[in-house]
């Protein structure tokens, strides 16, 4: 079982997410709990601790609720970011005056996306923050994440959009989304929708001015498909 996977590592029974082979004066390490997402200096001492209900991932969140998240691309690596409340038009901020961006980067070398990622789905998927207690889980998750080489978001690879095909792609996405919750381009394994199930609904979706020749499963079903060909993210170890 993986006792570390890229910016990943299991210690003393928890999950963190930093690279100790690297000093910067604004390196920090994300470290998991059940009820926190706990951001330590390079020297171990606590920054901040913040709450999964609290951040920006949750169901309800606006730019005028606030909340926290990770920006995943940055000049040096993942970096926490918040929206104030105040903030009305949702920008990214710092979070707070003395804790900037450039000071808040996680770590060097990439993989953020794999960090925002589980940030959302154990903000969406409150049975899961238990699992974070468990070492046999993480061990699990780790290993899954290296079994797969899941490094980044994945996003599916089309072409240029336009015409009947976009108005497909728009309504597939839209139908696919009430059914399910992709998390940066994949969905989380054990949440697969039925394909058939959803033809129809995209169907239905079409706008009048969509031609006949688009509106045939068998012009739906390749575009499911497409957009759920991703490998999955494998968090449901933490949960099941």
């Amino acid at each position: 079982m993986a006792e570390e996977w890229l910016a990943f590592r299991i210690e003393t029974g928890r999950l963190v997410y930093g690279d100790r082979r690297w000093y910067a004066p604004w390196q920090h390490e994300a470290r998991f709990t059940p009820d926190h997402l706990d951001v330590a200096d390079r020297h171990g001492q606590i920054v901040v601790s913040l709450a999964w209900d609290e951040s920006l991932y949750r169901a309800d969140a606006t730019a005028m609720s606030g909340g926290w998240g990770i920006l995943p691309a940055s000049r040096r690596g993942p970096s926490l970011v918040t929206a104030r409340s105040e903030n009305y038009q949702g920008s990214l901020v710092g979070y707070d005056q003395q804790w900037t961006l450039a000071e808040g980067s996680f770590v060097v070398h990439g993989w953020g996306q794999v960090l925002a990622a589980l940030c959302e789905y154990l903000t969406i998927t409150p049975r899961a923050r238990p699992g974070l207690a468990d070492e046999s889980r993480l061990h699990r998750l780790l290993s899954e994440l290296a079994a797969h080489d899941l490094k980044d978001a994945a996003y599916p690879p089309f072409g240029p959009l336009m015409g009947p095909k976009l108005d497909l792609w728009v309504a597939t996405e839209r139908v696919l989304r009430q059914h399910v919750h992709p998390i940066r381009g994949r969905l989380v394994e054990g949440d697969e929708p039925d394909r058939g199930a959803l033809v129809g609904e995209v169907l239905e979706m079409l706008a009048p001015s969509v031609p006949d020749d688009w509106r045939r499963p068998e012009a739906v079903l390749p575009m499911i498909d497409k957009l759920l060909r991703s490998t999955p993210w494998p968090f449901e170890v933490l949960a099941d």
